[in-house]
């Protein structure tokens, strides 16, 4: 897999600190704003990588970056000879892709979060596009994606009437067939090849859903915060020279509708993970204890919740002896991130196999080397 960094443009909203330089060259904290994207497709283990700039400041450009050596990678540059939108700019590398897949990324985009396993999974498997949204308060500043049912049906450009509020990013995944894609598009009403019209030739062509519920064409990118319904309470150990004792629940504390009527224990080795997977209706009361610590990640997959796409990181156990309850559809997977066995103690709200185990499992996994759900490095 290959990465191109889209470093174009005039920057005159900038004036005057670009009329000396590119933009994507001023500093951001203690770094040239071009190292955080940099960093995005070093980080997925991509070392050839194309940087598009303009005529004025590509000298400036190379100078910092020289032959990627630095990096330890190998760094092309392509000239974008005037402002003719991100789909050319992207169309200028052809040659350099050698069909291959490309992580494609502006060079004026700072990332919180890292893309490493949704990247090399494309890289491995993926066809057609993949993009990457993000839920913000101004959806009508940004391309935003329609939703029809569990799929993107179409991405919309700064509309005075967003249909969602998750704005694409400036980071996308495409198989080798983008550019074929790029050279029919026509230019836009300001004389560009937009990149945004790229992106809907993918959405038209995805193909229907697959067993597994996932989408060609689509995979969904989580904001790090809170899931609604996701609760998380200290166990309180009590301690004395005989042992320890941890209340794990309380029924009255403890809402009906979610009130244990199993539990089982499960032991899990050092590094093992387990999941990620979700439920339909089953909501889940893990009781980590006193053993080891455990890395858990959550996913809230449900659309009709007002955090949908978010994604909680906790480390729970040993260090934080913690009662985690994950409600039906939120992913959810941990690895025993110790050095020792750990101890979990499960109460669900519903029957394994129902009574008597004459029912289906309730159980939707998402251990694909691809999902959207993939367990973090």
């Amino acid at each position: 897999m290959r990465g191109v960094i889209l470093a174009g443009g005039t920057g005159s909203r900038l004036f005057p600190l670009t009329k000396v330089t590119n933009k994507h060259l001023l500093p951001v904290g203690r770094k040239p704003m071009i190292y955080y994207p940099l960093e995005i497709l070093l980080d997925a283990g991509i070392r050839h990588i194309a940087i598009v700039t303009g005529t004025e400041h590509m000298g400036d450009v190379v100078n910092l970056l020289g032959s990627g050596r630095e990096f330890n990678a190998c760094f092309t540059y392509k000239v974008q000879d005037e402002a003719g939108g991100i789909a050319q700019a992207l169309g200028l590398v052809e040659d350099f892709a050698r069909a291959e897949p490309v992580a494609v990324i502006l060079g004026d985009n700072i990332f919180e979060d890292r893309f490493r396993a949704s990247i090399q999974a494309f890289g491995e498997h993926g066809r057609g596009a993949h993009v990457f949204l993000k839920e913000v308060t101004d959806p009508h500043r940004f391309g935003v994606a329609a939703f029809k049912g569990d799929r993107v049906s179409q991405i919309v450009e700064k509309s005075k009437k967003p249909p969602s509020s998750f704005a694409v990013t400036g980071l996308y995944l495409y198989d080798g067939a983008v550019f074929e894609r790029v050279r029919g598009l026509k230019p836009s009403a300001r004389g560009e090849l937009e990149i945004t019209d790229v992106n809907n030739l993918y959405v038209e062509k995805a193909p229907k859903c697959n067993e597994s519920g996932r989408w060609e064409g689509r995979i969904m990118t989580f904001v790090r915060g809170e899931i609604e319904g996701v609760v998380v309470r200290p166990l309180k150990s009590h301690m004395d020279d005989r042992g320890w004792l941890v209340e794990l629940f309380r029924v009255d504390e403890i809402a009906a509708n979610v009130a244990p009527v199993m539990s089982y224990v499960s032991v899990t080795r050092p590094g093992v993970v387990r999941g990620p997977h979700e439920h339909v209706s089953q909501t889940d009361i893990f009781c980590f204890l006193e053993m080891s610590d455990f890395r858990i990640v959550l996913w809230d997959n449900r659309r009709s919740s007002s955090t949908f796409a978010r994604m909680m990181d906790l480390r729970v156990g040993a260090s934080r002896p913690s009662i985690v309850i994950v409600p039906a559809g939120v992913v959810h997977g941990y690895r025993n991130v110790g050095a020792v066995d750990g101890l979990v103690v499960n109460c669900p709200n519903r029957l394994y196999a129902g009574p008597g185990r004459k029912e289906p499992v309730d159980e939707i996994r998402h251990e694909e080397l691809d999902s959207a759900f993939r367990f973090p490095d």
